[in-house]
Order: C-alpha cells, then sequence, then structure tokens
C-alpha cells in the first residue's frame, strides 16, 4: 500500500496534466482521481468484502484503468481479464478462485458474485495479511494448462 499511496499522491500534484487518451479523448489526472473517488462510491454501496478475489474483464479504457487504480487504492486482489482472452474467462476465473467479477455494459459499472471456493492459498492470505493488492496474471498456456501467479 505503501508504494500506492506513493503514486496516488504524485497524481495529485499533476492533476491538471494529460493523463490518457481513450477514443480521442484526452483525460487529466484530476479526471482519473475523480473515476478512482466516484468508483470508490460504488463499491462501498456493494456487497463485496475487504478481502476479495476480483476479476475485471474489459477492454482497455479510461473506465478500466481508473477501476484497477481504484481496486489497488482499496487494497484487492485484481484478476484482469482482456477481450483476448474473453473466451477462457470462466476458466481464469475458475483457477484463481475468482469471487466477484466486474465489468462495463454500456459505460456502467456491473458487479456479479461468482461461485468459488472460499479456501484461500496461502499467498492470497498473505497479501490479505499484509493489506496490499494483489495482481493475479496467467501464463500463455504453451506448455498445458494455463498457470495462475500473485504478485503483490
Amino acid at each position: 500500500m505503501k508504494n500506492f499511496e506513493h503514486f496516488y499522491n504524485l497524481i495529485q500534484t499533476y492533476k491538471d496534466f494529460d493523463a490518457i487518451v481513450d477514443k480521442g479523448v484526452v483525460y487529466s489526472y484530476n479526471d482519473i482521481i475523480e473515476k478512482i473517488f466516484e468508483f470508490e462510491q460504488t463499491l462501498a454501496g456493494s456487497d463485496i468484502k475487504d478481502d476479495n478475489l476480483i476479476s475485471i474483464s474489459s477492454s482497455m479504457s479510461f473506465d478500466s484503468i481508473c477501476l484497477f487504480l481504484c481496486l489497488c487504492k482499496l487494497q484487492k486482489i485484481i484478476i484482469p481479464i482482456s477481450e483476448i482472452s474473453k473466451n477462457k474467462k470462466k476458466h481464469f476465473q475458475k483457477i484463481s478462485n475468482a469471487e466477484s467479477e466486474m465489468f462495463f455494459e454500456n459505460g456502467e459499472l456491473k458487479i456479479h458474485k461468482l461461485k468459488t471456493n472460499l479456501d484461500y492459498h496461502e499467498y492470497y492470505k498473505e497479501i490479505f495479511k499484509r493489506k496490499v493488492s494483489g495482481l493475479v496474471v496467467f501464463s500463455s498456456g504453451s506448455t498445458g494448462d494455463n498457470k495462475a501467479a500473485v504478485h503483490d
């Protein structure tokens, strides 16, 4: 969390600068801060618990980047699944033990609970214990089944 706090404080000092261009629209760092706050409010009103494994199913966009940063700020373990991997989405969610899925539908954030095995892997438990965010990435599966790796 310490590293993310440093990053978040840093972007606040550049709030009037351009940060992201998405579909021809230029967003400032202040726009990112505002969108992170908006997502925080949405998640505060949801039933997402503190220790939660969250799958983000989205293409790369301003909203998805801000959602990712919001989940980092909230110390969640994030399982990003790109549009390219959508045919393996359920498989990735299963092997990573994702508990919730977040995606955008007509520009609105949607949250779905997933059926999952609530027996967390030791790596997840360690990340939760240290109160940091986590990132789950997948191998290409070139030598067999895709494998998940978790990073803090």
